[in-house]
């Protein structure tokens, strides 16, 4: 084996000490990461169109026009991605608190009611 691909795999294998930093990930929830898609192409897309319109009105030629329409956009994604990141981050973590709590609160029931079904 090359020691390229012996390198890869020592990185890709976590060492016994080592646990995974998140279990939650925005990656790992189909909702969240449809959700951040659609909000980065809405803010890119609202971000073009915005400022295009601006520029078009203050009478700038097209090309010019365009050109910051572009940026607009990327800016416009960027900011809705960062936005969407942020509030599924949130989410998930309350879904993940909330699934904790229900679980203890079901172990904590089925104590007092002795174990029973």
């Amino acid at each position: 084996m090359s020691k390229k691909k012996e390198v890869k795999e020592q990185a890709a294998e976590p060492e016994q000490g080592e646990e995974e930093s998140s279990v939650i990930s925005i990656s790992g929830s189909p909702r969240a990461r449809s959700a951040v898609r659609r909000m980065k192409s809405w803010g890119g897309l609202i971000g073009f169109f915005l400022v295009y319109l601006v520029s078009a009105r203050q009478g700038m030629p097209m090309p010019n026009a365009a050109l910051r329409a572009l940026i607009g956009g990327i800016v416009g994604s960027t900011a809705a991605w960062a936005a969407g990141v942020t509030i599924w981050r949130h989410l998930l973590r309350a879904q993940a608190a909330a699934a904790i709590r229900a679980a203890g609160e079901r172990r904590r029931q089925r104590a007092a009611t002795g174990g029973e079904t």
